[in-house]
Formats: C-alpha cells, sequence, structure tokens
C-alpha cells in the first residue's frame, strides 16, 4: 500500500467514526455568549490515550483506492476539530443546533483484516 494512501486513510476512518459516535448525542438548551443565539446541544468531546480497533471491515465509496489492510497502526498525536452545527433564525432568534467540540490526544488506530474498494 502506498503511503499517501495510508496517511489519507487514518483520518477519514477516524473522522468516520467520530461522525457515527456523535451522532447519538442529546441535546442539552444552554446559552450562548451572544445575546442573539440559544444553542441547542453545545457538547465537548476528549478522547485521550485510548486505542480503537477496525477488524474484519469492507469500505467501497466512489474514489478509494482498492487495497486490503492485513496489520496496521497508527498514531495519532493531538487534533481538535469543530462541528459549528446548524444554524436556524427563527422570528428574530438564531439557534444553533448541536455545536461539538472535539479533541483527540494520543488515540492509537490499529487496522485489522480491512478492505477498501472502489464502488464504481
Amino acid at each position: 500500500m502506498r503511503v499517501a494512501a495510508r496517511r489519507l486513510l487514518a483520518p477519514l476512518l477516524i473522522a468516520a467514526l467520530l461522525v457515527s459516535t456523535s451522532a447519538g448525542v442529546a441535546l442539552a438548551a444552554g446559552n450562548a455568549s451572544d445575546s442573539n443565539v440559544t444553542k441547542l446541544g453545545s457538547q465537548d468531546i476528549t478522547i485521550s490515550d485510548a486505542t480503537v480497533t477496525i477488524s474484519d471491515t469492507d469500505i467501497a465509496g466512489p474514489g478509494f483506492p482498492n487495497l486490503t489492510i492485513d496489520h496496521q497502526r497508527y498514531t495519532l498525536d493531538s487534533s481538535t476539530m469543530t462541528i459549528d452545527g446548524l444554524h436556524v433564525s427563527f422570528n428574530g432568534q438564531t439557534y444553533e443546533i448541536c455545536h461539538v467540540d472535539i479533541t483527540l490526544k494520543n488515540l492509537g488506530v490499529t487496522l485489522d483484516n480491512v478492505r477498501i474498494s472502489d464502488s464504481n
């Protein structure tokens, strides 16, 4: 497997994992510092010193390379991402729904028996 494909694949798999796990976050009401914006579902998530193992998995999609990973380990030292959520204005009031800040520290990813293919 090419090095460029490996470096692209690890962040994509981590992002897919985080999006799927953050979908179950419950909404909680709160107020933003701006008096015109009401936050619904603001969450700060920190994942540190953990190892995620993805095994016996098939991933297919347009534009993916065709490759098989028998066993590979990756380590993410530190990364922060923000999902701004959905902004809705109603009767002059702005609502921000599900703002999420995610911080990853010392996260290991192990891929075992993962097959990636182009769906075309």
